[in-house]
């Protein structure tokens, strides 16, 4: 029994002992458990801090005035601050700014470059995309910012050490690179005959920057014309006289020729350093919605002096382009891409230069100050059309469409890119979409009721059907006929008759395309509208315009692109209400300060207005009190200060979160250097409009502060970021 009771005793002994190591077996996995859950929530904690470390960088970077170095300085300063904590960044001092030295257990900040996509000419990843490649001066400036280490202050595993009394530290590893979004930019231009007429004024001696010629005839005074156009051979010479402002003459005159479809076929450009088009343009072959046919010749004004420096306000918007180009230019960000557009009521492929990141190609059509170069600037632009045509008209909605099909078209590369594109031009489209078909009135069965019916259809009863415009194959204006009327021509119709009073519906006397112009006005008045008309009137641009807000209102919002609009030209003079800025009241009230507080920046005409009838009338409400407006009062504003287009196209600027940019003439009794009026004041105001720039800037000046504000509007994103193991 004695011995029963010791071997009992013995293995309660034994039990203890083996509870006692089985718990401390127990609680050292748990305290191990605990220390690497603790560890794993720090590095993810500190992860995070790393990344928003790396954007707060790059953003500081870019926000900061200054050096290089400086900037690098602010950047450091900042990721700190986000990332005091968890991680030490080092750099190795001003002297070369660009290099970090990795101090012992610390992350290190380093500026350099993120690649999508190999360069034109150069493949800087070695063919592996996407990849980050270090190195950042005062000429190559960083488009990304790096951080990979491991963190100053380790994890010390305290419970591991409170179970075996020494414990290793817990390394953990970070590493995030945080980059600039490529952009990818489209900037829309009006080509309508009111982007030259600040300084070619309708009434004026030489209205016109641009004259169409019948035939490429190099003697003015044998010269034929459209029959409604300018006889430029009846202008005085200027024989060496200073300029004389809207007073134009015909030796100011030389005759260009702009590119036709057979240019692009055979792929060069006829200039010195001949380019390929099929890279940057599109082919007519394949796309013949954007043909131009032959080329087209004109008598274009070359004439420059110290007063004046080309057409206004077409030459400021070249200055802004070019500008804009600079910009895309210095930022070298892979994947950034820039397409231009000059539109009318048309597009066609000499005007349009496809979603690109050869900007060497850009700067090519845009410093219009070369004058003596063909390869470039301003006689490269005239050969590719990029000017004003008489008689033509704008359809805003044509060139936004165009410009969502290349940003859809890029969407299917594996670069993910932030889009916005820039409208600049007077806002004034009258260009109508008229779905209704009349079959009474479409002649000519390609369903579609335009001007070519017109030919048919538009006769005096003697002499039956005739060509009103003149246009037919074999006429003696052929050539302008066909630019005039899309490049198609009836094969054969006869010549008006003398005596056709019937179909003379202007009653000038004369049988031509304005007796067409106003045979479909009547239509669309009496009948509605069948026509894919552009009118020079209030009431096309009150379809035009709705047609607008209905086509960014479905298409271009949902896509999250915004539509940055910079007014210019004085027609509608640009303005924005006139009130002191809240924080500064010597300052106006800018865009964003009138957003912030839900406060209209511009006057419309009418707060509320309708043409649907064939005529216009609306009211304006301010305070409660309505005043009614007349047709009447939206005809005389349409040839004078249409200021209704100041409120529509800030409306689409706040719609899609773009900015609007209004160009205002400078005063006329300051300077860029003296003080700017006070808002509030009666200088540059008219009716509580600001219609000229506080700050005194020039138009030039005014443009490239936008191109500024606008393209700087940088989207950053983290690109990478490794899992890196624990230590």
């Amino acid at each position: 029994m004695n011995s029963s009771t010791f071997h009992s005793d013995d293995e309660s002994g034994a039990i203890l002992i083996l509870t006692a190591i089985i718990l401390v077996v127990v609680v050292s996995f748990a305290a191990l458990a605990v220390d690497l859950t603790a560890a794993a929530s720090k590095a993810q904690r500190s992860r995070q801090y790393v990344k928003l470390a790396a954007l707060a960088a790059l953003e500081e970077y870019n926000d900061t005035e200054g050096t290089h170095a400086q900037k690098m300085s602010a950047a450091l300063e900042r990721a700190n601050e986000i990332s005091e904590v968890n991680v030490v960044l080092n750099f190795a001092g001003e002297a070369t700014p660009n290099e970090v030295s990795e101090g012992s257990g610390s992350a290190v900040l380093e500026a350099g470059q993120w690649y999508y996509a190999a360069l034109p000419l150069s493949d800087p990843c070695s063919g592996t995309y996407p990849c980050f490649v270090e190195g950042a001066d005062s000429s190559s400036p960083p488009n990304a910012f790096r951080i990979a280490g491991n963190l100053h202050e380790s994890y010390n595993p305290i419970f591991a050490q409170a179970a075996w009394g020494n414990s290793s530290s817990i390394n953990i590893n970070v590493a995030a690179t945080a980059s600039v979004v490529p952009r990818h930019a489209c900037f829309l231009v009006d080509l309508s005959p009111s982007m030259t007429r600040e300084t070619h004024e309708l009434g004026g001696q030489g209205t016109e920057f641009a004259f169409l010629l019948e035939a490429d005839n190099p003697g003015l005074s044998s010269t034929r014309h459209d029959v409604d156009w300018d006889n430029l051979g009846a202008f005085p010479v200027r024989g060496g006289a200073s300029t004389v402002i809207n007073e134009h003459y015909q030796d100011d005159y030389e005759l260009r020729t702009t590119l036709s479809d057979l240019n692009f076929q055979d792929s060069e450009d006829n200039f010195a350093n001949a380019e390929i088009y099929s890279e940057h343009h599109y082919d007519p072959a394949t796309d013949p919605f954007y043909a131009v046919n032959n080329g087209l010749s004109y008598r274009i004004d070359t004439f420059r002096d110290l007063i004046y420096s080309g057409p206004e306000p077409l030459r400021t918007v070249f200055e802004g382009l070019k500008r804009a180009v600079e910009i895309f230019k210095a930022r070298s960000v892979a994947g950034d891409k820039v397409c231009l557009i000059f539109y009318d009521q048309t597009l066609s492929w000499t005007r349009i230069v496809k979603l690109t990141d050869d900007y060497d190609y850009l700067e090519k059509f845009l410093d219009w100050d070369e004058l003596s170069d063909p390869t470039k600037g301003f006689e490269r632009a005239v050969q590719h059309g990029l000017f004003p045509a008489r008689r033509s008209n704008t359809n805003m909605t044509l060139a936004v469409a165009e410009a969502m099909k290349q940003f859809a078209a890029e969407k299917n590369v594996a670069v993910p890119s932030s889009d916005f594109m820039v409208l600049i031009g007077d806002g004034k489209t009258n260009c109508r979409d008229c779905p209704q078909l009349n079959e009474d009135i479409e002649q000519n069965d390609d369903d579609s009721v335009d001007i070519y019916d017109a030919w048919k259809i538009f006769a005096c009863e003697d002499s039956g059907a005739i060509c009103a415009s003149y246009c037919y194959v074999g006429a003696p204006n052929e050539s302008s006929c066909r630019a005039g009327f899309g490049g198609s021509l009836p094969s054969s119709c006869p010549p008006p008759a003398a005596d056709c009073a019937d179909a003379d519906l202007n009653g000038d006397g004369d049988i031509n395309y304005e007796d067409i112009t106003q045979w479909f006005n009547d239509k669309d008045a009496a009948e509605g509208c069948y026509s894919k008309g552009c009118s020079s009137t209030p009431v096309h641009y009150w379809y035009s315009v709705n047609e607008l807000k209905d086509y960014v209102e479905d298409l271009v919002y949902p896509s999250l692109t915004p539509m940055h609009v910079i007014l210019i030209g004085q027609n509608v003079v640009p303005h924005s209400v006139d009130v002191p800025s809240t924080e500064d009241p010597g300052k106006c009230l800018s865009d964003s300060e009138a957003r912030s507080q839900d406060l209209p920046l511009v006057k419309p005409i009418a707060t509320e207005w309708d043409c649907s009838s064939g005529e216009c009338s609306g009211t304006y409400t301010e305070d409660g009190s309505s005043t009614t407006i007349s047709h009447s009062d939206f005809q005389l504003a349409w040839q004078s200060s249409f200021y209704q287009v100041n409120s529509d196209m800030y409306d689409i600027a706040v719609m899609t979160g773009g900015i609007w940019g209004p160009i205002r003439p400078q005063g006329p009794s300051c300077s860029p250097s003296s003080s700017a009026p006070a808002c509030g004041a009666a200088e540059g105001t008219v009716d509580g409009r600001r219609v000229l720039d506080p700050y005194c800037r020039t138009t030039v000046q005014q443009i490239r502060d936008y191109m500024i504000e606008i393209i700087g509007q940088n989207p950053y994103t983290i690109v990478d970021h490794r899992n890196a193991e624990n230590d």
